[in-house]
């Protein structure tokens, strides 16, 4: 077995047989050195362990995860959830030499027909859920191909000879729009929202910070300058800007004067907070409210921030400084996302061009070579 061995210097040393005697790599030191000898003891010792006689594609997702060394925990355990909960149940015994195009359009078709049944581990208690969109299961998908790509490309050895799916076209997605929340759904759920659903969903309307705990769950009251008028909030890492300053609205500007009140008597750093702590999520809250507001239609919290930025749209503020204050870096995703607003916007621009009046009845504003000919003899004999 491969191994890591720290020198009293820095320095980081692999140790492996090779034919039978024992070799040590010095492959430097810190993080970097680090990370390629945990690579480097991956492999051998994946070249050395037992090999199974076929492939099943749940061995592979589990190595591709255990190589997966500077991936985030929390980030490993989304991927583990979803291998083991949805992947796994149609896959994981299946030789990854076998899921062929085939076989995944047999995965595609199974997933938008069969609804999924959890059961609650504390209370025992199953629960059908609704089927999944297409975005949803073109993510497991990729999921699926990266792991085939992985043992097939991009292992020494390869554990299996090529991928059976490669060339697999995952089709167009087409996406719904799910409309923003209207003035009366605003009311109705802010009148049965508990008090720290209340303020994310006043903050998210009118600041449109992305919903959980990448931008708006991380706002605290160090973020609002009164004096400025402005919130701050950092963007989430998404590739656009680092940060952005929303000015306040008059509406916002009072909402937020009344909470620091109440927060100045209990401490609370954070703007949303529940029981003296932070909040890192609001689905449940966000289900019962829209439950007891009578809303059974599709509505995210997330669309509370398509809110945001469609009522600036509507109201004429330009694109650039919408995306800024969305957290893009540019206009292009405004453009993509709100098609149907800007281009009611084009139609409004044009409709400000002033009106040409139209030429008077029986002239079509033209002359042809015959004409102007013989209004010049015309001129001519009334000359004589």
């Amino acid at each position: 077995m491969a191994s890591i061995v720290h020198k009293a210097d820095g320095r980081i040393v692999v140790k492996h047989k090779l034919d039978g005697k024992w070799v040590y790599e010095y492959l430097g030191r810190g993080p970097a050195a680090q990370e390629l000898a945990e690579r480097k003891v991956f492999d051998l010792n994946l070249v050395a362990g037992p090999r199974p006689q076929s492939t099943p594609f749940g061995h592979l997702a589990v190595l591709y995860l255990q190589s997966r060394i500077h991936m985030s925990d929390r980030n490993k355990d989304i991927l583990s959830y979803k291998f083991n909960s949805i992947i796994f149940p149609a896959l994981a015994d299946i030789d990854a030499t076998l899921i062929t195009r085939a076989e995944i359009d047999k995965y595609v078709t199974m997933r938008r027909t069969t609804p999924r049944i959890v059961t609650n581990s504390r209370t025992g208690h199953t629960k059908t859920l609704p089927l999944p969109s297409m975005t949803t299961i073109q993510g497991e998908i990729a999921l699926i191909l990266i792991v085939l790509n992985w043992a097939a490309y991009h292992c020494d050895p390869p554990l299996i000879a090529d991928n059976p799916a490669r060339g697999y076209k995952k089709g167009k997605i087409t996406h719904v729009i799910t409309d923003p929340p209207t003035v009366e759904e605003i009311a109705a759920i802010i009148a049965h929202a508990s008090p720290h659903l209340k303020r994310a969903f006043i903050l998210d309307l009118m600041c449109g910070a992305r919903p959980g705990s990448s931008e708006l769950f991380k706002l605290t009251w160090e973020s609002v300058d009164f004096s400025a008028n402005t919130i701050t909030i950092i963007s989430a890492n998404k590739g656009g800007i680092p940060s952005r300053d929303i000015p306040l609205s008059r509406s916002l500007r009072e909402h937020l004067l009344i909470w620091r009140e109440e927060d100045l008597a209990t401490g609370d750093k954070f703007i949303i907070h529940y029981k003296g702590g932070p909040v890192s999520r609001v689905s449940t809250s966000w289900a019962s409210a829209k439950l007891r507001a009578g809303i059974t239609r599709r509505l995210r919290m997330y669309d509370c921030r398509h809110y945001f930025v469609s009522a600036m749209l509507e109201g004429g503020a330009d694109l650039k400084s919408v995306a800024r204050m969305a957290g893009h870096v540019d206009e292009t995703m405004v453009l993509r996302r709100y098609q149907h607003i800007t281009s009611q916007m084009k139609r409004n621009a044009v409709d400000m061009i002033p009106d040409i009046p139209l030429a008077p009845p029986g002239t079509t504003g033209t002359t042809t070579k015959k004409t102007e000919t013989i209004k010049f003899k015309q001129k001519q004999v009334v000359n004589r």
